[in-house]
């Protein structure tokens, strides 16, 4: 039976102090989605979705330069966890498993190295200014995000909540 649903993943982002030559400020637009569709319950295979999170940052000071950043994605809210995040169905307690991932489907679980899982660093340059509240892309990542097979659920829709830290 299909089994309607969408993870609904809320991203924020905080100030970046960086190397002494090169301080950023980087934000993460809120409202971001990862939506895995229509769920079938009998189906052996895994539910698999992805979308890109924009990194917008800006150099408070100092020179353009490519500098590295750590990617963090937070506990589910619904689970408290990393190693098992869970969605919620909004009309009853149903619980639903999911994971986020590093770079593919099922590979390395996207976390924050303490609670769970690693964090991801990657390379930006950042060479717009902070001048009137401009900022330019910097980062792209890629979220793989994948509904585990074979889960008894009530019918309706999924969601969970994650937040997105970016630190130097």
């Amino acid at each position: 039976m299909n089994r309607a649903f969408s993870a609904a993943l809320l991203v924020g982002g905080l100030t970046l102090c960086g190397a002494a030559n090169a301080a950023l400020q980087c934000t993460v637009p809120a409202g971001a989605v990862l939506n895995f569709g229509e769920y079938d319950d009998s189906s052996a295979a895994a539910r698999d979705a992805s979308v890109s999170i924009p990194i917008m940052c800006c150099r408070t000071s100092g020179r353009s330069e490519i500098t590295p950043v750590t990617i963090a994605i937070g506990v589910s809210q619904d689970s408290g966890q990393i190693n098992r995040r869970q969605m919620r169905n909004t009309r009853n307690a149903d619980l639903m498993d999911y994971q986020i991932y590093l770079d593919s489907f099922g590979g390395t679980v996207w976390g924050d190295g303490v609670v769970g899982g690693v964090p991801k660093v990657q390379m930006i340059s950042v060479t717009t200014p902070c001048v009137s509240g401009k900022q330019s892309v910097t980062a792209s990542p890629t979220l793989f995000g994948q509904v585990f097979p074979l889960q008894a659920v009530s019918v309706g829709d999924y969601a969970d909540t994650l937040t997105i830290s970016i630190m130097p």
